[in-house]
């Protein structure tokens, strides 16, 4: 079984959404219409309350969505590094 690290960056996604005005499902859509991948609302606010990780795309994905640098949702007090098997939440 692989390993992989995911980061949670749970505090700076639900900041970066308020700061547009966007609920989790408009953010969701948007993400989904932008980047050509399905996000569902669900699946959205998993990661903006850490239960769900991000992979590099992703984060990269969010931070040009937001217009933001990728460090911006990864800088070490919004980081919560965690392992993580076969790509499932602990």
């Amino acid at each position: 079984m692989d390993e992989k690290l995911r980061w949670f960056a749970k505090t700076k996604l639900k900041d970066l959404r308020e700061q547009k005005g966007y609920s989790q499902k408009k953010t969701a859509d948007l993400l989904s219409l932008t980047y050509g991948e399905e996000i569902s609302e669900a699946q959205y606010q998993k990661w903006e309350q850490g239960e769900r990780g991000l992979n590099p795309t992703q984060v990269l994905h969010l931070a040009a969505f937001f217009s933001v640098d990728y460090k911006e949702i990864v800088k070490r007090k919004n980081l919560k590094w965690t392992t993580m098997k076969n790509n499932t939440a602990p």
